[in-house]
């Protein structure tokens, strides 16, 4: 199919290179006059591997290029009962931390320049459903992605459970160790995110925060940045990821909630699969309905996924961590011990029947993953989990 992607952003690059893995024509149009958000971002170790799969072009290939430098994991600091713990992608292999403008300018000239997609400079306000197409500027497409950014409508909700909604974005000094490791700093008005970045010598932070629960001049004073910029936003989600025949929608066009573990550029590639197995289908009312309730079945894995982390705490007793505590509470419907019980249970069952149930992959990388994070928060050695934990053998095969 001929399709047509809005935006030209991470979410776009995602979409596009789902697209073309699945043989379909791709077109990108963008408004020339606007530019990506300047912050720093990082990745999930699932679009290295769509990358390498649709260009052929390694993480290492962009490392050496200063395109992108290296992660291997996430390293938390102050959550839960441990004073630091990594969540290291040992079963998933290679992600990476990249600056959006120069990733995303290599990226797309790499796209153009191969003959992958066609690129339109122009701002696309409208488009025109007719019986068998979708008329874009005069030309005509089987369907239209729109991943062109945040936007004022009526069609969002607000996510069941919701964390941070502003960032103070800046700069400090690397730290001497865990260079390949996003950081993960809890403070006691959210977290602090660190994007290493060795060859600049300098790590990339944001300091999140609630606005509700903490001024911009008090979060910087808690920061300890005055040479900073900040990015405000509303935590949502659209209503549905397939409009009708002829739209969808992917990136913050669609939803987002907050950075952690970068978990919304991985569904930005799961959503779009969502849609070219859209396009496989009839595409009928029946398909609309089922892709949606497939979209909205992730979106709550996705808000799973960030309450597991936050219903751990952290070293603060503050207005926010007790605030996010209720939340957590209140999202999983029992009490925050209980609902570990339900957790282990769920990994007694995947580990025994080599399968993954909702709770147990909480959304994100599998039951493995959980472990480690589940490890990490409580302070239990991985190699004691199995016998102190659940009671069995961790065996070479776990």
């Amino acid at each position: 199919m001929k399709v047509a992607i809005l935006g030209k952003g991470n979410a776009s690059i995602i979409t596009a290179l789902v697209l073309i893995s699945r043989g379909h024509g791709v077109e990108i149009y963008y408004d020339p006059e606007r530019d990506h958000l300047g912050i720093g971002e990082s990745t999930t170790p699932h679009i290295g591997t769509l990358i390498y799969d649709v260009l052929g072009i390694s993480i290492s290939d962009l490392e050496d290029g200063g395109i992108v430098s290296f992660k291997t994991g996430v390293k938390f600091i102050g959550w839960g009962k441990s004073e630091s713990f990594k969540h290291d992608f040992a079963f998933n292999g290679l992600a990476f931390h990249h600056g959006t403008n120069k990733f995303n300018s290599y990226i797309h000239s790499i796209l153009e320049r191969r003959g992958l997609v066609k690129y339109h400079s122009s701002k696309i306000e409208n488009y025109q459903i007719q019986e068998n197409y979708i008329l874009l500027d005069k030309s005509k497409y089987d369907f239209v992605v729109d991943c062109s950014g945040w936007d004022d409508g009526n069609n969002y909700l607000k996510p069941s459970f919701s964390t941070v909604n502003s960032a103070l974005i800046y700069q400090r000094d690397i730290p001497d160790s865990d260079q390949t490791f996003t950081h993960h700093t809890a403070t006691k008005d959210g977290w602090e995110f660190g994007l290493p970045f060795p060859k600049e010598e300098k790590i990339k932070c944001g300091y999140l925060f609630d606005s509700h629960l903490t001024s911009e001049q008090s979060a910087k004073k808690n920061a300890g940045v005055k040479d900073c910029s900040t990015v405000n936003w509303i935590p949502r989600y659209r209503k549905q990821l397939i409009d009708n025949p002829f739209v969808a929608y992917n990136g913050n066009k669609l939803f987002f909630i907050e950075p952690l573990q970068a978990l919304s550029l991985m569904y930005y590639k799961i959503f779009a699969e969502y849609i070219c197995n859209f396009l496989s289908t009839d595409r009928n009312e029946d398909d609309i309905i089922k892709s949606n309730y497939n979209y909205t079945y992730d979106i709550w894995a996705y808000q799973l996924s960030l309450a597991f982390h936050y219903k751990h705490g952290s070293k603060y007793d503050s207005k926010f961590w007790n605030n996010i505590l209720n939340k957590c509470q209140s999202f999983f419907g029992t009490t925050i011990n209980g609902n570990d019980e339900v957790f282990l249970n769920n990994l007694i069952f995947d580990i025994k029947d080599t399968k993954e149930s909702d709770l147990s992959k909480i959304g994100t990388f599998g039951w493995r993953e959980s472990v480690r994070l589940y490890c990490g928060f409580n302070n239990i050695k991985m190699e004691d989990f199995f016998t102190r934990v659940i009671g069995v053998t961790h065996s070479g095969e776990v």
